[in-house]
């Protein structure tokens, strides 16, 4: 017997002698004195230690480490696990050997104890990561390959804000990522900061494949857009990969701001303001300004349209801009605002100077920019206000002081609360034109409802006397309501009624119809013990 194997037959009983004395004391092994007589005698031998400790009644499963003993270990207690001791639990298992398995790339012990513990899957195992963001934190990919094919969730964070396809693109696991992607992997993610998000990791790879197959999966370039810009200007990206962009986005201004129906002024039943009046023919007749023209007279830089929801502020500015027929740019303030900082500040810039553009290539060198929910980013400043929400707001203010007003564009703003906004917003040279769009009258609520109904199929379309019943009889349930009446809300019960009578077999929106619409939206939105005499 050659002396190696007269060292292991001898080293094999010394770790049994631990085993039968612990098994008679009933105490607990200490896997560093053993691990210490396995170095002592010079031998790597995991598989002696590992089999006394698992045969010891009362292991510390929680003081082993397997990197000490050695790659091979974790297969040999998993061997062994059906003849472990009751009180090692499946929680110990999983934080303990499954991390040090696949630090070790053990793929057999993988398979075998994911198969025995299916609930380990997407369980977090070592510092919030699961086992499929551990084996690429750990760059075993032959791991990470069979954690994607079982099934693993491919939209976990780990504690940086990352998912498993943000980790593949960092370490140019391309093949990873494209699996990813196949299993539902979000290719919107956000992460912690936006040159991580995988549209821009892929831009910075110049893999042009890899960033439309992201397209093809969902992935929004308008999140990144400004951030690509910048790389462009710093030469990071090529100015194809720019091209890409540019062409799935279509155009800088998301479409959303376009707005392409038309209304007019005949499409107002309501209260028009002459001011509102006064404007729109301003922008519609040349002879009106070629004489504001002659005496030398700015239209105001900003006009803010103010007053109740659902009075018809958005309606009205889009009419002025259709009547005139030029461009009209509608922007919904919490659209543009982001948490990523600076980001805001670029797209306000982007955004006038789009709306500068366009009122450049109208024939009447004229636009009007329309900022909607005005009081988004408007809010008065106080002290605790915190910096990046300032700076939001003094971007806007930058760019109303820095354009002419001779170059056309016509900016209006709407607000529900005037009395929000900041001062410096309001000021003379900014917003200082206030035009108040007020609740209709009584009277002029049954013009509203009469248009309305005259633009659907009505039961009484030429019958006025019965037209004239039905509006009676809801204003005045309206009346005896605690709710306010506004042109949005009626034509919410014409549409409704109207989309009731689409699933039935009636060919008219009936009277029956738009009452019971209207008792539903009373008796949900009214506020109880009141009531109005």
């Amino acid at each position: 017997m050659h002396m190696k194997q007269l060292i292991n037959f001898a080293t094999l009983v010394l770790c049994t002698m631990i085993y039968a004395q612990a098994s008679q004391l009933k105490r607990l092994v200490d896997p560093k004195l053993a691990t210490s007589i396995l170095k002592s005698a010079q031998l790597n031998s995991p598989m002696c230690l590992a089999y006394s400790l698992l045969h010891t009644q009362r292991a510390n499963l929680s003081q082993l480490n397997l990197q000490t003993l050695g790659k091979g270990s974790s297969s040999i207690l998993l061997r062994h696990m059906s003849s472990s001791p009751k009180n090692w639990a499946k929680d110990t298992i999983g934080r303990k050997i499954l991390p040090e398995a696949i630090a070790h790339n053990d793929l057999v012990f993988v398979q075998k104890f994911l198969t025995k513990n299916t609930d380990k899957l997407n369980a977090r195992i070592y510092k919030d990561q699961t086992p499929l963001l551990f084996s690429l934190h750990k760059e075993q990919y032959g791991i990470a390959s069979y954690l994607i094919e079982q099934g693993a969730n491919p939209n976990i964070y780990d504690d940086c804000c990352e998912t498993p396809l943000v980790k593949a693109l960092q370490q140019s696991w391309l093949d990873g990522a494209r699996k990813l992607l196949k299993k539902g992997a979000n290719p919107n993610v956000e992460t912690a900061f936006k040159s991580s998000m995988p549209l821009v990791q892929a831009a910075q790879m110049q893999d042009e494949s890899l960033v439309k197959e992201l397209f093809a999966h969902g992935a929004n370039p308008q999140l990144v857009y400004d951030h690509i810009k910048i790389l462009a200007t710093k030469n990071k990206i090529t100015p194809s990969m720019l091209a890409l962009f540019e062409d799935k986005i279509q155009k800088k201004l998301p479409a959303s701001t376009i707005k392409t129906s038309r209304y007019t002024f005949t499409d107002i039943a309501g209260d028009i303001p002459d001011d509102v009046k006064r404007l729109g023919n301003y922008l519609k007749d040349p002879k009106i300004r070629e004489r504001y023209i002659q005496f030398n007279v700015q239209l105001p830089k900003g006009i803010m349209f103010h007053g109740p929801p659902g009075t018809g502020k958005t309606m009205l500015a889009r009419a002025m801009a259709d009547e005139a027929n030029i461009p009209f740019i509608y922007v919904k303030i919490s659209d543009i605002l982001s948490k990523w900082v600076g980001e805001s500040e670029s797209k306000i810039a982007a955004l006038f100077k789009e709306a500068k553009e366009m009122a450049a290539k109208n024939p009447k060198k004229t636009a009007i920019l329309f900022f909607d929910e005005l009081d988004a980013i408007g809010n008065s400043r106080k002290a605790d206000s915190h910096s990046w929400e300032i700076s939001k707001l003094n971007a806007l203010l930058a760019e109303i002081d820095g354009f002419d007003p001779s170059t056309g564009l016509i900016i209006i703003g709407a607000t529900n609360r005037p009395d929000f906004l900041d001062e410096a917003l309001t000021r003379p040279g900014r917003f200082d034109t206030k035009i108040k769009i007020d609740l209709p009258s009584p009277e002029k609520q049954k013009d509203i409802l009469k248009l309305y109904l005259n633009k659907t199929k009505y039961e009484h379309a030429q019958n006025p006397e019965g037209t004239v019943s039905l509006i009676e009889t809801v204003l005045a349930k309206f009346k005896q309501s605690t709710l306010t009446v506004s042109p949005a809300l009626l034509k919410n019960i014409i549409d409704e009624a109207a989309r009731r009578t689409v699933e039935t077999d009636s060919e008219t929106v009936l009277d029956a119809t738009i009452l019971c619409v209207v008792d539903e939206h009373i008796k949900k939105n009214q506020i109880k013990g009141m009531h109005i005499l």
